[in-house]
Formats: C-alpha cells, structure tokens, sequence
C-alpha cells in the first residue's frame, strides 16, 4: 500500500465530511417529535399546557414581538426588540443590559473573552442589533395578565454590589389584583445568572400563574460562497439545544421553521449554543416543565424555552419561581457543575471518543507548561513516543523497499507485458528481503484518528480560541494568517517523500511530487494548531526514517527537495 496514496485519501475524506457536516446543517433532515400541542387557526402548532386551568388555545407571546392583526399564527409573529431604558449588572466577567419593557436580558457581553484577535471589544453574546438578535425573555402567564409589562425600580430598592458594579437587581411590576417582583442576581466570578420571580396575588378572588423563560433569536447567517464552508465558524453548529432523560437534543433553526416542538421534562435545560459559547435556561432539577420550541417572523427566527406547571395562588398569598441561566463560554470541566448534561454542548460528535482525552491530555500539558502550541508539539512527542515501535517497523519497511527500487525496476522492465507475472515475482521478491508495504501505512493509520480527534478539539474547544503560540501565530484556533507553517509543512512532505521508495512510473511521480502543493493550499485554512501538529509529527517522522534508511544502509538523497537524484 502507497503511504502518500493513504494519507492522500484520508486528507481527502477530512475535506469531504467537512462538507457534509455543513451541507447537513444547512438541509436538515426532519425528525420525528413527540408534539403535545394545540393547533393554531393557521395549522401550525404551538406549545400546550402541562396542566389544566390554562386558557384553551393560548399560545407563546413574548416582550419584543408584535402580532400582526388578523394573524394569530406564531410563526408570522415579528422580531422587535424592546424599547426605553435599560439598566446595567456586572461582576467580573460578566456585563448585562436589562430592558424595562418586558424585563428580559437584551445585552449580555463576556468581559474575559475579545470579540475576535486584536480587539479591545468584549464578545457579545446577546444583543438586539440587526446582525445579532438574541435576548432573554421570561415572563409570568395568567388570565388577565397583558403581554406586554413594563416594569420599575422601586426607589427603596436594594442593591448587592461587587466593588463598582451592581449584582443584583429588583424589578417590579403591578396590575390590577398582582405584583411581579424580578430579581436578577450575579456571583463573583461566575456566568450564572439567578433569576427569582415572585407573584402576589392582591385581589380577592383565585389566581393561576405560571413562569415562562424564553429565548429569541434571529436564525444565524448563512454562508456566502463555497468555501465558507471549509470555515468552522459557517459549518459549526449555531442554534437551539436541550438536554432531557439524559439525552442532549439538537432542533436546527431551519427545523423549527418547518415543525414546532414541545416535550415534557423533568429537569434539564434548554438554550441557544454555538461555536464556542452557550446561552442557555436552567429550570429547577426537581420540577416538571415543558420545553417548547417555533419558529416566528416567517422563519426568519425563532423562540425556545420552557414552561413551569401553573400554581394557583389564594388571594393575600404569594409564590416565588427560582431558575437559572448560564451565559457563557463552553469551559469543559465546569459545564456539568452547573447543570448535568451542559458539557454535552461542547459537541465533538462521532470523534468524541477521540477528542474527549485528547483535550484532557492537551489541557493537563498546558497546565505545566502554559502555552497551547508548546502544549500541541509535545502531545506531539509523547504519540511519538508511544507509537515509536510501530513507526520504525513502517520506517523499516521503507528503508528496504527503497533499497529494492533497483530490483524492482527490472523486475518491471522484465515482466512488463505480463503483469501476472510480474506481482507474483515481486510478492516473492518482498518474501525473501522481508519487506512488507502494507507496514509502512500502519503509522498512519494509527494516527489519522488523532488527526482528526485535534481537528474538533482545535474548532471547538473555546480554551483554544485565541490562544497564541509564538511570533506570529495569536491564535491556534484559526489559520496561519501568513501561511507559513503551510508552506514549511509542505517543503518537509518533498523532503520526507523523497525518503521513501518511488513507486509507480513518471506520471505517478510527478503526481504524488506535486501533492505538498494540494495540502498547502488545504492546510491554509484548517487551524494553525492542527497544522503546527502535523508540521513536527512530519519532522520527527523523517528523523526516524533518515535514522532507519543509514542503519539499513539505504542510499539516501541530499536534503534539497527538489533535486533531480534520487
């Protein structure tokens, strides 16, 4: 078997289910859901109630929409986000703007993370601008309560400060016969949000609420041209997730335009993920909701959340609703502390089982030595290490079928017209020398699932997003943004190429001569991590086969690639 034939293949197949995995997110495939729900005047489905005593045929509505008249179906139902005044809560690495109308989270902005390399501005993770619409709506549902609440701070408020920012936050509301008090609240270096909302009931008669914690979002954009979709930030998952019965459930915004969803669950949580960072709801673990899910504004966007059961309050008595959210990066080893099943989202897919220690060992290096990249070039070491016997097999395999190239040659010269012939005098040349091609593939093979098990933890482990190495290489995660390691790595695959026995005629060289090129070009826009790995497991992998071919006393060729001796 022809080692750059493999690894030929392998490069390709990568390409290949990259573009899969895009061409997927973009063309769902429709699954089928369990739809507990009451069909609206449209024919569209919209989320039911877990319990009785809610008004029939009552359907989602949400501060910062507005319903058409004469339409009642949620998915015509318009983005627009809250107007008026909005207050401000911090602590350390967390910055939220609070919309009085509606009191749902409309900006929320990660001070530890940039929002791209260079920049002094902190990444935004909600906001009601045109490019990025994302807010956090909760609200209570009852008879007699009006969509649309704005709400007040009292001027007896109090207020818990860290240093100069306020972490907690009272917000009122009052109408006629109940008063709704929402407190938002932040820790010390933390991106859970507490959020408490209490009901009084001030009339005389009976009452039925129920918390309803809500996200709306603009569908992401797609891409523009066809190779946006080599970039992960195009063919990485963005959109709605849950997670229930100890499964983590993907619903594609392109899928909630064409099915709504509602499921019953005990636990859990629900919210909107991406590449790197999650934004999600955290109900009470020991009570019963029901996560929902629909597309509105024509598709063009979408709401997802939950539902609590209703609770019926007495008149004179009160109940408070306590959840959670989480607004913040997908930092694995922290996730599952804060709601089970939330690591989930850091989604490797089928290389999971690659990825998961791999990650694991990379950040136990980074740990010692600081640096992500020195942290990748010594992994690089330690496969090299492990792998080292079976490395020299294939690199003595090798050194003896390029000692054979004489031989061979005139085996082929001999038996040219007889190809019959001709295998089975080679398969006996191989048997007497004891060289096995096929061996020499076997490093490779061992190690393309480490190839690709780095590639998802390069794209979407967010510990590496932005990490530098040295000079001027600021980010791991992204290309080469000069495309030097590129061009090195393809100056050592001439190099290690021409250690290795030339198989096939002129044309096939030439073609197999001219590959450094394709991967170059293919390497220019996979991650600097990921070439900067396969840059130094090529350069031991020629140490190791220039060390064998001199044991062997192979004839070897100077180290100038492009010399014509061979």
């Amino acid at each position: 078997m022809d080692f750059r034939r493999l690894f030929l293949f392998l490069s390709l197949a990568l390409v290949l289910m990259l573009l899969w995995t895009s061409w997927q997110r973009e063309h769902p495939v429709s699954r089928t859901r369990t739809i507990t729900s009451t069909a609206s005047t449209s024919g569209q489905a919209t989320p039911s109630r877990l319990l009785k005593g809610s008004p029939a045929g009552s359907k989602v509505s949400a501060p910062g929409f507005s319903r058409p008249s004469g339409k009642s179906a949620v998915g015509v139902m318009k983005l627009q986000a809250p107007v008026g005044r909005r207050l401000n809560l911090a602590n350390n690495v967390l910055n939220l703007g609070i919309a009085l109308a509606g009191g749902g989270i409309t900006y929320a902005e990660l001070r530890k993370y940039p929002e791209k390399l260079g920049s002094p501005a902190a990444y935004v993770l909600l906001d009601t601008g045109k490019t990025r619409f994302l807010i956090v709506s909760p609200k209570v549902e009852g008879s007699g309560l009006p969509a649309q609440r704005r709400y007040r701070v009292e001027a007896t408020a109090h207020y818990e400060r860290q240093g100069k920012h306020r972490t907690s936050m009272p917000l009122v509301w009052q109408g006629k016969g109940i008063r709704v008090t929402r407190t938002y609240s932040l820790r010390p270096g933390s991106y859970v949000v507490d959020l408490k909302t209490r009901v009084e009931n001030l009339g005389s008669k009976p009452r039925e609420v129920a918390l309803v914690l809500q996200l709306v979002g603009r569908n992401p954009i797609s891409s523009a041209h066809w190779w946006d979709h080599f970039l992960p930030k195009y063919w990485s998952y963005r959109g709605a997730g849950y997670y229930a019965g100890g499964s983590y459930e993907k619903e594609p915004s392109e899928g909630l335009a064409k099915k709504p969803f509602a499921r019953r669950v005990r636990g859990g949580w629900i919210g909107v993920v991406n590449q790197y960072f999650d934004a999600v709801t955290i109900p009470p673990s020991r009570s019963t909701q029901e996560f929902f899910g629909h597309a509105v504004d024509e598709g063009a966007g979408f709401l997802i959340g939950y539902r609590e059961q209703p609770r019926e309050l007495a008149p004179g008595t009160s109940t408070t609703f306590s959840s959670q959210l989480y607004l913040g990066p997908k930092l694995q080893g922290k996730l599952d502390q804060i709601a089970p099943g939330l690591a989930r989202t850091v989604d490797y897919g089928k290389a999971t089982i690659i990825s998961a220690p791999l990650f694991s060992v990379l950040s136990r290096i980074h740990g010692l030595v600081g640096n992500w990249g020195w942290a990748i070039i010594i992994l690089v070491l330690l496969i090299k290490v492990i792998f080292y016997w079976p490395q020299r097999i294939g690199a003595r395999s090798m050194a003896k079928m390029r000692k054979l190239q004489p031989r061979i040659k005139h085996l082929q010269e001999h038996y040219k017209d007889d190809k019959q012939k001709l295998s089975k005098a080679m398969m006996e040349l191989y048997r007497k020398e004891g060289a096995n091609p096929v061996s020499g593939c076997l490093p490779m093979l061992i190690q393309a699932p480490i190839f690709i098990g780095l590639f998802y933890v390069l794209t979407y482990s967010v510990e590496l997003r932005l990490a530098p190495w040295v000079l001027w290489i600021h980010d791991l995660s992204a290309p080469d943004p000069y495309y030097v390691l590129p061009v090195i790595y393809a100056f050592l695959m001439l190099v290690q190429f021409r250690l290795q026995p030339q198989m096939g005629d002129k044309n096939q060289a030439r073609l197999f001569m001219a590959m450094p090129l394709l991967f170059a070009f293919m390497y220019a826009i996979f991650p600097s991590g990921l070439v900067l790995y396969y840059l130094f497991s090529t350069l031991l992998n020629i140490l190791i086969q220039w060390q064998v071919n001199r044991e062997l006393g192979v004839p070897m060729p100077g180290l100038n690639p492009f010399s014509k001796k061979s």
